[in-house]
């Protein structure tokens, strides 16, 4: 297995899977609060309401951990390249 990477794409990388993983935990949360609030009735908000319930539990928690394990790969595989390349660079 090859180990490797560029600093400035991997900083990158880890920017945005951190955003990405905010995102989806703020969108969601404004998405089940708006709904909860909504008076919204008839057979299209019954099956949006029913596939929101069978995907939030998929969009949240698992992407977002996925995102944030994938992040915290990307982040130590950036500062262990840093290090052994003599950078200063730590994200």
């Amino acid at each position: 297995m090859t180990v490797g990477g560029d600093l400035s794409t991997l900083r990158t990388l880890h920017t945005t899977l951190k955003n990405s993983a905010e995102d989806i935990t703020r969108i969601a949360g404004d998405i089940t609060s708006s709904l909860d609030n909504a008076v919204w009735t008839g057979r299209n908000s019954e099956t949006f309401r029913g596939q929101w319930q069978d995907f939030k539990p998929t969009l949240t928690p698992n992407l977002v951990n996925a995102l944030d394990a994938a992040k915290e790969d990307v982040k130590n595989q950036h500062n262990n390249l840093a290090a052994a390349t003599g950078e200063d660079d730590r994200i």
